[in-house]
C-alpha cells in the first residue's frame, strides 16, 4: 500500500482527498467525506482494494470495496442508484467497512436477517431486493477480476401475494374523486394506467413527442435510456384514452403529459393514495393501475399473448400472476382434450359425450 496524505478540497464540498505518488505521477482520489476519522477509513479501504491481487479470495476482498466498486461502475445514473445506495448502507451498516466477503456465512446471514425485522420492520420482499444488489456486487467483482469465488447468499422464502386490483366502480369513483379536488393530472394519470398498464415512473416520464395523436400509439421507451427488465410499452391505445389525451394535448404547452402547475411531477402516490381513500378504494396504489389494466383485458376475454403484446409484460408472467383469470378458457380447454362438454349450474357439473366416459 502506498504512503498517502489527506487533504481538504479546496472548493466546493471540504471533503477530504487522499494524494499519492506512483512513479513520476501524481495521483488524488475523493473520501466523500469531511470527516477527518472516515476519510482515513475510506483510504485505507480503498487502497487495500487497489492493490490486491487479482482473482483474489474471499478472505482478502474487503465487502465495501466491492459494493462501492459496483455502485461507481454500475449504479451511479442508473434507475436502480438510489435503491444500491440504500441496501450498500445497510449493509455496512450491519458488517462494518473492514469486513471481508468471506464475513457472508449461514450465522451473519441469519444475524442479518433479524437485524432488519427486528430495528426496521422489513419483511422477507425488502431482505431479498437488499441481497440481489449483494449478489449483483459480488458477480461484478468476479467477472472484472477482483474476486475469485461468490459466497452463498440466501433468499428468503414468500408468501403467495395475491396482487390487488380495482373494480370499475372503484376506478370510477377514484375518477369522479380526483375531479371534484381538480386534479386534472392525476384523472390523465389514471386513465392512461388503467388503459396502458404502464408503470407509475414510465408515465410521469412521458413526453408529448411520444404520443401519436394521430396514429394512436404511445411509447413509453425513452431513447437513449438502456431497458431495465422492467419493459415499458410500445402498443396502441383504445379510442377512450387517445379522446382524453387530445383534449389535454390542447390545454397545455408543456412537453410532458402529466403536468402539476406547469412542470413535471417526481413522485404521485401520496396525492393517489389520498384520492383512493376519499373513493373508498382501500390498498390501492399507484402499480395497482397496472395489474387492473391486465386483469381487465383478461376478464374481457383477451388472451395472455394479446395482453403481452399490448403491455409488454411476458407470457410468463400473465399467466403465473394473472393466471386465475382465465380460469374459464382454461377450463374448456382441459375438457375439450378429453372430449366433455362442462353443464353449468348451481356448481360445475362435467358430462361426458358417451355413456362410457372418454376413450383414453
Amino acid at each position: 500500500m502506498p504512503s498517502y496524505k489527506l487533504r481538504k478540497s479546496s472548493t466546493g464540498p471540504k471533503n477530504y482527498y487522499a494524494f499519492w505518488s506512483e512513479g513520476r505521477r501524481s495521483k488524488s482520489v475523493s473520501t466523500r467525506t469531511t470527516n477527518k476519522a472516515e476519510a482515513v477509513e475510506f483510504a485505507e479501504t480503498y487502497f487495500k482494494e487497489l492493490y490486491a491481487q487479482k482473482d483474489a479470495p474471499p478472505t482478502e476482498v474487503l465487502l465495501a470495496s466491492v459494493l462501492h466498486r459496483y455502485q461507481d461502475e454500475k449504479g451511479i445514473g442508473s434507475p436502480s442508484e438510489k435503491a444500491n445506495a440504500q441496501a450498500i448502507s445497510s449493509f455496512l451498516d450491519f458488517f462494518g467497512v473492514k469486513a471481508t466477503v468471506s464475513d457472508l456465512n449461514p450465522s451473519s446471514n441469519i444475524a442479518y436477517e433479524k437485524h432488519c425485522r427486528i430495528k426496521f420492520k422489513h419483511v422477507a420482499s425488502t431482505i431479498n431486493r437488499r441481497r440481489n444488489i449483494l449478489v449483483a456486487a459480488m458477480n461484478h467483482a468476479r467477472k472484472n477480476g477482483v474476486l475469485s469465488a461468490v459466497p452463498h447468499v440466501p433468499m428468503l422464502p414468500l408468501p403467495v401475494r395475491k396482487e390487488r386490483w380495482l373494480s370499475r366502480d372503484e376506478a370510477a369513483r377514484m375518477i369522479r374523486a380526483a375531479r371534484r379536488a381538480k386534479l386534472w393530472h392525476l384523472v390523465l394519470f389514471i386513465r392512461i394506467g388503467l388503459y396502458t398498464a404502464a408503470r407509475a415512473t414510465a408515465i410521469l416520464q412521458l413526453t408529448w413527442d411520444r404520443v401519436d395523436l394521430e396514429t394512436g400509439h404511445i411509447d413509453f421507451r425513452v431513447e437513449g435510456q438502456v431497458e431495465t427488465k422492467k419493459k415499458r410499452p410500445h402498443a396502441p391505445i383504445n379510442f377512450i384514452l387517445l379522446r382524453a389525451l387530445r383534449a389535454a394535448r390542447k390545454k397545455t404547452n408543456s412537453q410532458y403529459v402529466i403536468v402539476y402547475r406547469g412542470g413535471p411531477i417526481g413522485l404521485i402516490r401520496k396525492s393517489f393514495i389520498d384520492i383512493a381513500r376519499q373513493a373508498k378504494a382501500k390498498n390501492a396504489s399507484p402499480h395497482t393501475l397496472k395489474h387492473t389494466a391486465i386483469t381487465w383485458m383478461l376478464r374481457r376475454g383477451l388472451t395472455p399473448w394479446q395482453v403481452s403484446g399490448i403491455t409488454n409484460t411476458s407470457v410468463a408472467t400473465i399467466l403465473r400472476v394473472y393466471g386465475h383469470h382465465v380460469q374459464d378458457d382454461l377450463r374448456e380447454a382441459v375438457n375439450a382434450a378429453v372430449g366433455k362438454t362442462v353443464v353449468l349450474g348451481k356448481s360445475a357439473e362435467i358430462v361426458p359425450k358417451s355413456k362410457n366416459g372418454p376413450r383414453w
